[in-house]
């Protein structure tokens, strides 16, 4: 019989510590398997005030994996648009397709959804999202997800002039299709909070 919940196969190498093993939604209230970044440089405070970072997710039939940098830290290859992750430091988190989980049978087509709290510290805060962009196949076959206006909208706070806002339509879902044996890798630029 078929097991139909995957699990964090403990042998995928990565920084992060594993939170939880089992993926099963139905389990400590949809924490899934889970991992919790070893710095708090990456979310927070700490995020805006390093001026933001750079996350990656590479999505194969072999594994999914996460890389996060500071802005400074961005390799070359991700700055010129032509991604190695072999090249890179060790993942945050790995979770590796196996007895444990096969990526390719659990993992259907994915979209990308930014949603944003609109409520308590978050009412006047302003995302600034510059970029996404994916990676399929091989590393200069790149698309890219350009910013535009979407009508009517208004940013949520009120910017300082030299800062020149971008406001996305409202829908933007690029879609990431099911796993193949190149890499996929989004590089998504966290929100800015001013």
């Amino acid at each position: 019989m078929e097991k139909l919940i995957c699990s964090h196969d403990p042998t995928g190498i990565q920084t992060g510590k594993v939170l939880q093993e089992t993926c099963d939604s139905s389990v400590n209230y949809n924490a899934g398997c889970s991992v919790e970044d070893p710095t708090t440089d990456f979310y927070g405070p700490s995020l805006n005030n390093n001026g933001g970072a750079v996350f990656v997710v590479m999505y194969t039939i072999s594994e999914i994996s996460v890389w996060r940098f500071r802005r400074q830290d961005v390799p070359q290859d991700i700055m010129n648009s032509k991604p190695t992750p072999e090249s890179w430091p060790t993942p945050t988190a790995t979770w590796r397709s196996g007895a444990s989980c096969d990526i390719a049978k659990k993992f259907g087509p994915q979209n990308l959804v930014i949603n944003i709290a609109l409520w308590s510290n978050y009412k006047d805060v302003y995302f600034a999202i510059n970029s996404i962009k994916i990676f399929k196949g091989m590393p200069n076959a790149v698309s890219k997800v350009a910013p535009s206006p979407a009508p009517g909208s208004k940013p949520a706070a009120v910017l300082p002039p030299t800062i020149k806002p971008v406001v996305p339509p409202p829908t933007i879902k690029p879609v990431v299709p099911p796993p193949v044996d190149k890499p996929v890798v989004p590089v998504v630029p966290p929100p800015v909070r001013n």
